[in-house]
């Protein structure tokens, strides 16, 4: 890195990770609710312990209390990933850190982009004052998130500021898919007493959870097939949400950003998780084995983090 101070750096790379976390977390709301109407009534208790399992996607967020109805589960989801009750790692917090790490980085930002990034938090935090419905609030603010990134995708230079960016968006965006497939896909399969509509309608809630759906079936077809689903969300080097593609767009971000191999940790650890993903999990994969070095991967991936702090960000 030869112009950007460490302070921008790690106040673009956080701008892109709290925009990509309000857009997965719309995203996960939004599959969450879409289940509770397609299964809630066929297997409530399957319906549940899926809308529960966003503890585990987004670990140290807090639990949602047992013994609820599924309507009444989905509305505490909503009240706390969406509204940031209780919640530090909910789509309000993270939108409002977005909006103070782009004002310290106003420079680097186009109009579209800041006032993007601006107007998202003020409507939310508008509709948290209000205390809006929850269910008017998140398909509005869906919109206004991702519309920040077609403002970033349209009017960006892609300099440093962008590289330093598209590492925060892709470590978080990997990092929440590995644990999608580790969490949301067995929990989906259960136990092999779900009916086959219940199974089905949770697989698609795994392939939407990580925004794949349509780019699985035009890849793989129809079958839901775990092993498929699997290695799509890990090994596909053309889904945009996939690991693998997350990585190879993290390879190019630190080459970019003049990160050799010899003398970037960062740049090493992504190499041989690059290689590892790309010949050392081959298809067909046992989605069951695969599935649970997920959260080896996600270790990994918070190591590269770790190490891009030590040498981008620390002053």
């Amino acid at each position: 890195m030869s112009r950007m101070l460490a302070r921008a750096a790690e106040n673009m790379y956080w701008m892109g990770r709290y925009l990509e976390r309000s857009a997965g977390l719309c995203r996960k709301l939004e599959v969450a609710r879409n289940v509770a109407v397609e299964v809630g009534g066929l297997d409530p208790d399957a319906t549940l312990r899926f809308l529960q399992d966003m503890a585990l996607l987004y670990p140290g967020s807090g639990t949602i209390a047992s013994g609820q109805s599924v309507h009444e589960t989905l509305e505490s989801l909503l009240d706390s990933y969406l509204l940031g009750h209780g919640n530090d790692l909910s789509v309000a917090v993270s939108l409002r850190a977005a909006r103070e790490n782009a004002r310290a980085v106003r420079d680097y930002l186009s109009r579209e982009v800041f006032e993007s990034i601006n107007g998202a938090w003020l409507n939310l935090s508008s509709s948290i004052r209000s205390k809006r419905d929850p269910d008017l609030v998140l398909p509005e603010i869906q919109q206004r998130v991702f519309g920040i990134g077609g403002a970033m995708g349209r009017t960006m230079l892609r300099d440093e500021s962008w590289a330093f960016m598209d590492l925060g968006v892709m470590l978080e965006r990997i990092h929440r898919v590995l644990y999608v497939v580790a969490h949301r896909l067995p929990a989906a399969l259960g136990d092999g007493t779900l009916a086959i509509p219940v199974q089905v309608a949770l697989l698609r809630g795994v392939l939407r959870s990580g925004a794949s759906l349509e780019n699985y079936r035009r890849v793989r077809g129809v079958e839901l097939d775990p092993a498929a689903i699997c290695g799509f969300l890990l090994l596909d080097r053309h889904a945009p949400h996939s690991v693998a593609y997350g990585i190879r767009v993290m390879e190019s971000a630190l080459e970019d950003l003049g990160s050799t191999e010899e003398g970037s940790e960062a740049r090493r650890r992504a190499g041989l998780l690059s290689a590892r993903l790309r010949y050392g999990l081959r298809e067909p994969v046992d989605w069951k084995e695969k599935g649970a070095s997920c959260l080896d991967i996600a270790d990994e991936i918070l190591q590269i983090h770790e190490a891009l702090t030590r040498q981008y960000f620390a002053v």
